[in-house]
């Protein structure tokens, strides 16, 4: 590792404890610090400033993604394990009682991805707001067109469009500065 990127890793050792706070989970904190670890290390390594990240939200995704491929390898069966198959109750098996990995961190992510939006979203103005809710289906809102939004609003499909894009602006420039 060179000096570049053990100076990434020494600013951002505090992550490895943010993230781990934040998954929330009932496991051995020095395990999941040393798995983290590995994953800050490696996400040094790899990162690439020139991509226009920010270090400190590619090695949070490098140390969740170490972290959820440890708990995917601790859950591989061994010899002496039940089968997955194994029924425990009339047409229920093991496996059905069992979440994926792969579906809790997919779930895990889009929760953080929501929650940052509706923080995003109190920034825009109402008529914003409406053009995100229904071009987006937030909410269990009806999907809308430009043209419809725009009947909606009382206004021309050019301004549904520019409100679109400065709604858009809006919530990258709020999820850019809250990283």
């Amino acid at each position: 590792m060179n000096e570049e990127q053990q100076k990434i890793v020494l600013e951002n050792l505090r992550l490895v404890t943010l993230v781990i706070k934040k998954l929330n989970v009932n496991y051995d904190f020095n395990d999941l610090t040393s798995v983290g670890l590995i994953g800050l290390c490696k996400g040094a390594k790899s990162f690439d400033p020139s991509k226009g990240y920010k270090a400190s939200t590619y090695l949070t995704r490098c140390i969740q993604n170490e972290i959820f491929y440890y708990f995917r390898s601790i859950r591989k069966p061994t010899n002496n394990t039940v089968s997955i198959d194994t029924h425990i109750a009339d047409n229920l098996t093991i496996e059905d009682t069992i979440a994926d990995d792969i579906d809790i961190e997919e779930n895990m992510i889009k929760k953080d991805q929501i929650n940052i939006v509706k923080i995003a979203m109190n920034n825009l103005s109402e008529k914003e707001k409406i053009v995100i809710v229904h071009r987006y289906e937030i909410g269990g809102s009806e999907k809308l067109t430009q043209e419809q939004l725009a009947k909606k609003l009382n206004t021309t499909q050019p301004n549904i469009s520019r409100l679109h894009s400065r709604a858009i602006k809006k919530i990258k420039k709020y999820i850019v500065e809250s990283e």
